[in-house]
């Protein structure tokens, strides 16, 4: 084994040129590297597989000259990385299929860090978030040397390593290393897109969003608790028809404000709307689902049954969009609009909605219906979501809406996940 310099001189003597390429090559190695001594897999698959492809000139030798100092270093393991076959393959493909060819080649590693409860990792990062994704890679890859993940479970224990590391102190920083993260996203997602109107609201709501919500049993979503409970085991029996029975609907009825004022006489699913909709909202949440003739809890359904003290948390995180289409981002000013003041009028809150989709841009080159009143309408749809769900409660005139203090909670678990849930794209 050779030390950096006795490496690169070696190389020199064969090459003078591969030596410089190397040294750049080193340097790239070490910046941010995932051990303060030690080169990492993490650390090589992070140089031949994004690096190296956006390398002018010829990436392939490049990879090899890589190979080459890592012999000579005495990390023969990773230098046939930089000259095996899916290194190979990524270097040479066409730049629209490069993308998959890298995720898989990270999935099949087996040391890349996995998305979490807490935490999906974004495609671009921060220094903060680079740091722990780089330290969790090296951990694994320990983990996978010694025999860690030789179980059916590997995934989760996988998932367990990530969490545990997210969770312990950050080096001479507040806090844990998951807070670091939230604090670096949080600024980052403050001023991410074109409005002026987004962004000012989000500064405002972001003391709220610092603050962990606490949970709270008094939290409570009376009308679909009572629908996941019915659904508990074997689920509930569905008419002919297909509705749930009228002892089950009588039972909503009762709960939902929604139903207060509808004047009817059926007994029935059909004869009370805002009971259907609950029901597909809880679809639509994959809480529950129809199974023949019967209406069964998901997995997802069981655990808010099983932990209702965190059904705000859950239901914040279950109802927002972690994407970055325009939906996350009506959703996303609905609530901070909503967090912002007690009780706010409902025409000034779809306005809201209408002037940041606006200033976003989305309606450039779009040839559909217009854009303002799409956003409008969704915007609509998603409080009705809010009404349907007992957080969102209208004054006696219902032109003005506010949140429920249950709402509130689920309300800023719902930011936080865009935040910490929504895949940052690269």
């Amino acid at each position: 084994m050779h030390d950096i310099d006795t490496a690169l001189d070696t190389l020199r003597a064969r090459d003078a040129a591969a030596a410089r390429l190397a040294r750049g090559l080193w340097a790239a190695l070490r910046f941010g590297a995932a051990h303060p001594e030690n080169v990492t897999r993490y650390d090589v698959q992070q140089i031949c597989w994004t690096a190296l492809p956006r390398l002018p000139g010829d990436p392939a030798g490049a990879a090899h000259v890589l190979a080459d100092l890592l012999d000579l270093l005495g990390y023969p393991r990773y230098a046939e990385i930089c000259r095996g076959p899916t290194t190979n393959a990524i270097l040479a493909a066409d730049a629209d299929i490069r993308p998959a060819l890298v995720r898989a080649a990270w999935r099949e590693s087996g040391i890349e860090p996995p998305n979490t409860p807490a935490l999906a990792w974004g495609a671009a990062r921060g220094p903060v978030e680079q740091a722990v994704h780089a330290g969790v890679g090296r951990i694994l890859e320990e983990a996978g040397d010694n025999g860690f993940f030789d179980a059916e479970d590997a995934d989760q224990l996988r998932v367990g390593l990530t969490m545990k590391v997210l969770a312990s102190p950050a080096d001479g920083q507040p806090g844990a290393w998951h807070l670091q993260i939230f604090n670096e996203r949080l600024a980052s997602w403050l001023t991410a897109g074109g409005s002026q109107t987004r962004r000012e609201m989000l500064v405002r709501v972001k003391p709220d969003l610092g603050r962990v919500p606490q949970f709270d049993p008094c939290y409570e979503f009376p009308a679909l608790q009572a629908l996941l409970e019915a659904c508990r085991g074997d689920g509930v029996g569905l008419t002919r028809s297909g509705y749930l029975p009228t002892a089950l609907v009588r039972e909503l009825v009762e709960l939902m404000p929604a139903c207060a004022d509808i004047e009817t006489s059926g007994r029935g699913e059909k004869s009370w709307p805002p009971v259907s909709s609950l029901r597909y909202v809880a679809t639509e949440l994959e809480l529950i689902q129809k199974i023949g003739h019967r209406l069964v809890l998901t997995a997802a359904g069981q655990d808010r049954v099983d932990d209702p003290d965190t059904l705000a948390m859950a239901l914040g995180e279950d109802m927002i969009a972690k994407d970055t289409s325009i939906r996350g981002v009506i959703q996303e000013v609905c609530l901070a609009a909503l967090l912002l003041e007690d009780v706010i009028e409902l025409d000034r809150l779809l306005d809201k909605v209408a002037a940041v989709v606006d200033e976003e841009g989305w309606g450039t080159g779009w040839r559909g219906p217009p854009v303002d009143e799409l956003s409008r309408d969704y915007g609509w749809l998603f409080l009705q979501r809010l009404y349907i769900l007992d957080v969102l409660r209208p004054d006696d005139t219902s032109t003005r809406v506010g949140l429920t203090e249950a709402g509130r909670a689920a309300a800023r678990w719902g930011l936080r996940a865009r935040v910490m849930l929504r895949e940052v794209p690269g």
